[in-house]
């Protein structure tokens, strides 16, 4: 799959819930994603839709490419999606959804997903998503494609260590998203001890 050139949210874009971006990133991305990764994007919007309803509330979905990018230093992140809620114990929670094919046994993968989670420290510390989004903090969900994939990830970002071994990361398998308001969520701080986090924690 391949994109490139200026992209600015259209017109009629759910422009009340968007900040502001002057300038768009030039998106420029080659990637081996395929249409089973953008499936799972879809059907993953498709069950918070539904799911996010009575004391939960879905404000916003987000996926266009330079609107949700993260320029960091000389390196662009585009996430596969951001969204918006409110729960019972969360005014405001931010994610952004990283669908990951990749297997954490793999030395590249991994070095992909570690990389990735250097870009969104640097930009938590840089403070641009709160100038950005109005928002104090987020969280990254990472959706691996197995449960033992999940939380062989979740072992090697504690051993990371730093802002890799923290809360921060929701990992979590493709099936068991089927349920996205409950205790489905590891961290790579407590994930050996069986500690699982829904999004209302």
């Amino acid at each position: 799959m391949h994109a490139q050139g200026w992209t600015i949210p259209p017109t009629d874009f759910n422009l009340a819930t968007l900040p502001s971006r002057k300038t768009p990133i030039n998106v420029q991305i080659k990637s081996n994603k395929d249409f089973r990764h953008d499936l799972i994007i879809g059907s993953l919007f498709g069950r918070v839709r539904v799911q996010f309803t009575g004391d939960w509330k879905l404000k916003t979905w987000e996926r266009l490419p330079a609107y949700v990018g993260v320029r960091s230093f000389d390196k662009t992140l585009i996430p596969d999606a951001f969204f918006r809620y409110e729960s019972p114990d969360i005014e405001d929670g931010c994610i952004f959804l990283e669908v990951e094919n990749s297997n954490a046994n793999s030395r590249d993968g991994v070095q992909s997903v570690v990389g990735k989670a250097a870009l969104y420290e640097r930009y938590y510390s840089s403070g641009e998503f709160e100038r950005r989004w109005g928002a104090p903090n987020f969280r990254v969900v990472l959706l691996m494609r197995t449960w033992a994939i999940a939380q062989h990830q979740c072992r090697l970002m504690r051993e990371e260590g730093g802002g890799f071994n923290s809360v921060r990361w929701y990992i979590t398998s493709v099936e068991a998203s089927q349920n996205m308001r409950g205790r489905i969520f590891m961290t790579p701080k407590d994930y050996d001890k069986g500690v699982l986090y829904s999004l209302d924690q």
